[in-house]
């Protein structure tokens, strides 16, 4: 979605060059909050890494959008995939394209041994709400039995409808996927969709 009047004045006065000072002060605080980012995952502790960790849905660089001028906060509670896609109020924090390309990778290990671990729904969490890929995230909750969820995140964050379809038949609820299909008219793509591994 283009950005608001909001994020737009707030990036006028962001490049105005009397902003200089707090464009530093802002950027200290970003830089810090990345670095101990990345001392997290270099010391093992993948639950700390993973509340710091700063979602790659976007471009690799913010520099076309002012940043939030506060450093994020660590993520509290359980870390599971969102059911529904989450909505940012301000800019992100801007990366350089080998910053990015580094955290993809520390995330992409991440989910390995998540997975590895048994820790599914957190492996799940990195690949959809930090990598943006939900539909991986999707097929690994089904390749571990986690098919009711599987079919929730599906749904709610925006598949193809042939594939929220699948997933609602592989966690046993003919009644919702009947529905979704003909809301969206996906009986054929559906039926192609399941042809190959359900009776």
């Amino acid at each position: 979605r283009p950005p608001g009047l909001w994020q737009r004045l707030r990036t006028a006065l962001w490049r105005n060059r009397l902003m200089g000072p707090l464009r530093n002060a802002v950027g200290r605080r970003h830089a810090k909050w990345m670095g101990g980012l990345l001392e997290a995952f270099e010391r093992g502790d993948i639950e700390e890494a993973l509340r710091r960790a700063i979602p790659l849905g976007g471009e690799a660089s913010g520099a076309n959008l002012a940043p939030p001028f506060g450093a994020p906060t660590p993520r509290t509670g359980r870390l599971e995939p969102s059911m529904f896609p989450t909505m940012s109020s301000g800019g992100g924090l801007g990366v350089g394209v080998g910053l990015y390309e580094h955290l993809r990778q520390l995330y992409r290990r991440s989910a390995e041994q998540l997975e590895a671990q048994g820790r599914i729904a957190q492996a799940a969490f990195v690949l959809a709400d930090l990598l943006n890929a939900v539909d991986e995230a999707v097929a690994l909750l089904e390749r571990h039995g986690e098919l009711a969820l599987a079919a929730k995140i599906a749904e709610g964050r925006g598949l193809p409808p042939e594939r929220v379809v699948r997933q609602w038949f592989l966690a046993g609820d003919a009644e919702r996927a009947l529905v979704i299909a003909r809301r969206h008219g996906a009986f054929a793509a559906a039926i192609a969709a399941l042809a190959e591994d359900h009776p």
